[in-house]
């Protein structure tokens, strides 16, 4: 499945129409990536695709506790007079060899009266198809289900929870139950049940009848109150995402006033001594660089000529030297040859000797005023480049460090007196504290909703005793209790392969979580194992020496990790190729560990990758480091003229 195009229209924050071709057709570039800044609708983008394809049931953003109608009206866009909207999706999905191109197209509009009508429309190869149009909501589970979408579609920030054994036990529940799609066998188990009861029901006296109505009717109770404790879990998880996105909000508001830094000023002072200790440091080795030959080196025209004029003058030297033992021998030679051939023969000899020496002689004519050997140039000169090098890696050093320096002080510059940003640090305070709570309100619900399932079992135990116990012998009774025990037998087999295929799944998940998070983390070698209990799904991190590790130990940039380590094992698998969405995916990373989502998650997530990412996130080496991934790039802006945001192509400056 490729997602091909986009269409939004008076959606949200994006007045007007804005197409966006996301196709993809090389499978070495999936990734197509957003940039674009806080608020300027990375987020509204993102929720344009749960809407397309899940209407009403779509987890938006911002929809908080608001009805669909409610929300659908505050989507339209408030400047447009135009008072439509509409989202569609068009992508293209391959069963078997044949490939199909679907286009989901949902409108909405508000009528005088303030009320929304919308509807939907379905398109197979441009053709409206009547069929898909009226079943959508059934049929869009043949492509993503609708309880796995958070496997695909999610918010780099907000799936650090994950990490939490609690909450990985409810998201590990839910994704391993759609994944093999357990729903059917639990719904089937259920039925057997019913019938079976059914079927001893009719065996039963008044007084084992009305002790069974007793049990049932707590059953049903117990039912309802697992039902309403479920119910409140899912709300209390929206509330969290609505409080982490309201913290979102308030972090970068206190960004923005520099009210973030003030915790962290005695950190950035500390830092700042440290920068400023090194560039000491580096100013003291240069000192001393210049105090030993690396002066020389503007020099070096010079240096070249004082070694040549040494050379000249050792040159000159030793001919001086053989000279005289060249006299010697010139000498005896005349004398043998006045001797042999006569006065006038030595005397052309000795001339042409003399000619020669005073030819080499003028040659090496230098004034001698040095008188040193040139082997200390050499020395000079390898002492030179040493130093040079040490010299120049020092200065980018400093450099590194003066421009660190300049930006922590820019950073002590932005930090605000704590009176001015009183309001902020409060309001953070407080949807922090009501996290918190909200947390604390999880775990017991979790422990309620447990103890509930238990008291529901031994109900269930009490009602199948009794209905046993009181079953008549006659024929009929005879044939609804062998009904009933092949029933049992049905439903024993149904339960078994269901616990055996959790099992068997179980533990190719536990072993995909492992590996994909040794592949994100920095120190993955901290986790030797993860172990998932196969009833209640509750995630266990074993070190190195196999006992249990809180999870609380992990830094937040390694609960992320982990929590996508989760998320790619559960989506891998599925077996299904769907795209894999991501807003904010380097949430609260540090540099090692967004080197390595970079190079070993984003480009392999799916065959089409969508990112949403700010411009402190995906840039300068991160970005050049996805480059060979990407294959096409678009930039999200606000455009305050305008009152729209745009989609432009290109990342940030970058060309496309």
């Amino acid at each position: 499945m490729i997602f091909e195009q986009v269409k939004l229209y008076n959606f949200g924050i994006y007045q007007g129409e804005h197409i966006v071709d996301l196709n993809v057709t090389d499978y070495k570039k999936p990734v197509v990536l957003f940039g674009g800044l806080n608020g300027g609708g990375k987020t509204t983008f993102l929720d344009s695709f749960q809407l397309a394809l899940y209407g009403k049931n779509a987890k938006c953003s911002n929809r908080g506790k608001l009805s669909y109608s409610d929300y659908l009206k505050q989507a339209i866009n408030r400047y447009s007079d135009d008072k439509t909207a509409s989202v569609s999706l068009s992508f293209r999905h391959t069963q078997r060899t044949q490939t199909k191109r679907y286009e989901v197209i949902r409108s909405w509009e508000m009528n005088s009266n303030k009320e929304i009508t919308d509807k939907i429309q379905v398109l197979i190869n441009g053709e409206l198809d009547k069929f898909l149009t009226e079943n959508w909501t059934d049929f869009v589970s043949e492509f993503i289900p609708h309880s796995m979408s958070e496997l695909f579609f999610f918010d780099g920030e907000k799936i650090e929870d994950l990490a939490d054994p609690i909450r990985s036990a409810h998201f590990l529940k839910t994704g391993i139950e759609a994944l093999l799609g357990l729903e059917l066998f639990s719904q089937l188990s259920k039925d057997l049940n019913n019938q079976k009861r059914r079927r001893q029901e009719r065996n039963l006296d008044k007084t084992a009848s009305e002790k069974v109505e007793v049990l049932k009717n707590k059953k049903m109770l117990l039912e309802e109150n697992l039902l309403t404790i479920e119910a409140n879990i899912q709300k209390t998880l929206d509330e969290q995402n609505k409080l982490s996105t309201e913290l979102k909000e308030i972090e970068i508001q206190m960004q923005h006033s520099g009210a973030n830094l003030l915790d962290d000023v005695e950190k950035i002072k500390l830092e700042r001594e440290a920068t400023e200790s090194k560039l000491k440091a580096i100013d003291h080795n240069l000192i001393k660089l210049a105090a030993g030959a690396l002066p020389l080196a503007i020099a070096n025209s010079l240096m070249y000529e004082t070694k040549t004029q040494a050379i000249l003058e050792i040159e000159a030297k030793s001919f001086e030297n053989a000279q005289q033992h060249i006299k010697i021998q010139n000498n005896e030679l005349l004398n043998r040859l006045s001797e042999l051939q006569g006065n006038d023969i030595t005397k052309q000899v000795e001339s042409l000797l003399d000619s020669i020496y005073q030819n080499s002689r003028s040659n090496l004519d230098q004034e001698q005023y040095l008188n040193i050997n040139p082997i200390i140039f050499d020395f000079a000169e390898t002492s030179i480049e040493s130093e040079k090098s040490e010299s120049l890696v020092l200065l980018s050093q400093k450099q590194d460090l003066k421009e660190t320096l300049a930006l922590l002080d820019k950073k002590l510059d932005t930090v605000p007196d704590s009176e001015s940003v009183k309001e902020q640090i409060k309001a953070k305070g407080r949807v922090e504290a009501t996290i918190d709570h909200y947390k604390a309100l999880l775990n017991d619900l979790m422990e309620n909703m447990a103890q509930c399932k238990c008291q529901l079992h031994d109900n269930e135990a009490r009602l199948d005793a009794t209905l046993i116990q009181q079953n008549t012998e006659d024929f009929e009774s005879q044939r609804n209790k062998q009904v009933a025990e092949h029933l049992v037998e049905m439903k024993d087999i149904i339960d078994g392969f269901k616990t055996k295929l959790i099992q068997e799944n179980i533990s190719k998940l536990e072993t995909r979580i492992s590996n994909k998070f040794r592949a994100l983390g920095r120190k993955s070698e901290l986790i030797s194992k993860i172990n998932i209990h196969p009833v209640s799904f509750k995630l266990t991190l074993l070190g190195i020496d196999s006992k249990e590790i809180d999870s609380k130990r992990l830094s937040a940039g390694e609960r992320q990790l982990l929590s996508v380590a989760i998320l790619w094992a559960l989506a891998e698998l599925s077996g299904k190729e769907i795209p894999t969405i991501i807003d904010t995916p380097m949430g609260r990373l540090d540099g090692q560990h967004r080197t390595k989502l970079i190079e070993n998650y984003l480009p392999e997530a799916a065959e089409q990758v969508i990112l949403l990412s700010t411009d402190e996130e995906i840039a300068g080496k991160y970005y050049q480091k996805l480059k060979h991934s990407i294959a096409k790039e678009y930039h999200i802006s606000y455009e305050e003229s305008a009152k729209t945001s745009t989609i432009t192509e290109g990342y940030f400056g970058e060309s496309a």
